[in-house]
């Protein structure tokens, strides 16, 4: 009678969930597997086999017996699968149960520590490389303030360099460069009557003005992590063209593209969901080479454009996926790293598109690219 009442109480508990003890094996004829533990870095795959249809519980060893910690219900093949967080301090020692049935006891290791890094720096939370150091910020820009910080970039004017977009002419106005709720935003327009561009080469007359703002003079660094998150312009017809690139501070190894020159991120509105990433410099068949993987839903959302500049390779990460990868061998006489061995500095450009991406009658007259930050790190 004792022993009867004692079987009852065991029965009431298992099916309640609460702690049990350890009963001796019984359904001889049944069997119940508990597979080894599928770690991850927080979580646990538990999987076996069972009667089909049949009701597991996942059963925790505690002191003075097992405590229920998930169930599942066996497939018509009998298997089942179970995934846990896995515990965060100790160890765990489960087993699954089926009716009478008990399977062979398992263990589940505690989940790593998470990985800690310095605190966060100007550029906010520390990034790690991939050799586990972490990248120090060198330049940074919010774009904080009501206007361009002149102490980080010089505004492009064809009137003082004597560079220009084709017809159109670089001009720093309110119109063409704007900061403002912390966003920059490069305009390129296109003028109801048409004025004079000034020009140390040679004056010339049109009706379209574009926007570059670049760090020469200020920042350059040679190899790092470069960032930038910025929409495109949302025209989908020909005629827009931005940029986020890298430009030599000097043309050690010749004028363009001798010295080099990185496309960080490049768009053309003639082809409105792709971006490109390319290097330029001469290899003895091409100037360029250039990825042709990335793709977006919408480009004037936004987006994260990286590269990763070692002196041996550029990796390129959109929304932090690689969708390219170059390793360069230049032209003789140079060698090793060069011409990607010098400081570069950091360029945003908004210009009209020339060629097969030239304007037509269908492209607004006014086309933006919105930047959010700009962040660099050696």
């Amino acid at each position: 009678m004792r022993v009867r009442i004692f079987l009852t109480f065991l029965m009431c508990l298992a099916i309640s969930g609460a702690v049990m003890v350890d009963a001796p094996l019984s359904d001889a004829g049944k069997r119940v597997t508990l597979e080894r533990p599928l770690q991850r870095d927080e979580s646990v795959v538990l999987r076996g086999e069972s009667a089909a249809k049949s009701r597991v519980r996942i059963m925790r060893r505690v002191e003075g017996g097992w405590v229920r910690v998930a169930r599942d219900r066996a497939d018509r093949r009998g298997r089942y699968k179970v995934v846990l967080d896995r515990p965060a301090d100790e160890k765990w020692v489960v087993r699954a149960f089926s009716g009478g049935v008990r399977s062979g006891r398992r263990t589940v290791s505690p989940a790593p520590p998470p990985l800690k890094g310095p605190p966060a720096d100007a550029c906010g939370a520390r990034v790690p490389k991939s050799d586990g150091t972490w990248w120090e910020c060198s330049f940074f820009d919010e774009f904080a303030g009501s206007a361009l910080n002149d102490n980080k970039w010089l505004a492009q004017e064809t009137a003082v360099s004597g560079v220009a977009n084709g017809t159109s002419c670089y001009l720093k106005k309110p119109w063409t460069i704007g900061v403002a709720n912390g966003l920059l935003r490069l305009s390129a327009q296109k003028l109801g009557t048409p004025f004079t561009c000034k020009s140390p080469l040679a004056d010339f007359t049109t009706d379209r003005a574009s926007a570059t703002v670049t760090t020469r003079g200020r920042f350059s660094q040679a190899y790092g992590r470069f960032s930038f998150r910025a929409q495109m312009s949302t025209t989908r017809v020909p005629g827009a063209h931005s940029a986020l690139w890298l430009y030599p501070n000097k043309h050690t190894y010749g004028k363009w593209p001798l010295s080099g020159e990185v496309d960080v991120a490049e768009w053309y509105s003639a082809l409105p969901t792709r971006v490109f990433p390319s290097v330029h410099y001469i290899d003895g068949g091409n100037n360029v080479h250039t990825g042709q993987d990335a793709t977006f839903v919408n480009v004037s959302q936004w987006h994260t454009y990286t590269v990763e500049w070692s002196p041996t390779t550029m990796t390129f990460w959109f929304d932090g996926v690689k969708v390219y990868e170059h390793s360069w061998l230049a032209l003789a006489p140079l060698l090793g790293s060069q011409p990607f061995d010098q400081p570069f500095n950091v360029v945003l450009t908004q210009a009209w598109g020339g060629l097969w991406n030239a304007p037509t009658a269908l492209t607004p007259n006014r086309v933006t690219m919105t930047v959010d930050w700009v962040r660099v790190w050696r």
